[in-house]
C-alpha cells in the first residue's frame, strides 16, 4: 500500500483506496437490491420469491454460552447459518465483480523502469 501510495504522489497520479468489512458483509445486504441482482441473472419471479422469503420478516436468536438470547426480529441482509447465503452474497456481489474483470482499465498500475521492469 505504501508503493502504491508512494507512486501515486511521485507521478502526480490519482488513487482510490477502498475497504470493505467482511465482518459484516452479509449484513450489508439489502434485500432490495437482491431482488435486482436474480432479476440480472434472470431467475424466474417465483424462484426470487422464494429466496427472499427465507429472509423476510425473519426471527432470530443467538447461542451463546448461557444459553439462547432472547428473540428479535432482523433487518435486511443474509443470515449466515443459511445454506444458500454463501451463493445469495455472491449474486449480490456479481455485478460489481463482473465489472471489475471486464474493465481492463480499472485498478492501480505501477510503471517500473529498468532495472525493476520484470516484463
Amino acid at each position: 500500500m505504501n508503493n502504491l501510495l508512494e507512486d501515486a504522489r511521485e507521478k502526480d497520479k490519482e488513487v482510490w483506496v477502498l475497504f470493505q468489512d467482511m465482518k459484516k458483509a452479509f449484513d450489508s445486504v439489502s434485500l432490495v437490491m437482491m431482488r435486482k441482482a436474480l432479476e440480472r441473472i434472470k431467475i424466474p419471479e417465483l424462484l426470487i420469491d422464494f429466496l427472499l422469503s427465507l429472509y423476510n420478516k425473519r426471527k432470530i436468536k443467538v447461542i451463546t454460552e448461557y444459553g439462547l438470547t432472547k428473540e428479535f426480529a432482523a433487518e435486511d441482509g443474509l443470515d449466515q447459518g443459511e445454506v444458500v447465503s454463501p451463493l445469495m452474497w455472491r449474486i449480490f456481489y456479481d455485478p460489481l465483480l463482473s465489472l471489475i474483470h471486464k474493465e481492463k482499465d480499472l485498478g492501480y498500475k505501477i510503471e517500473l523502469e529498468w532495472p525493476y521492469d520484470l516484463r
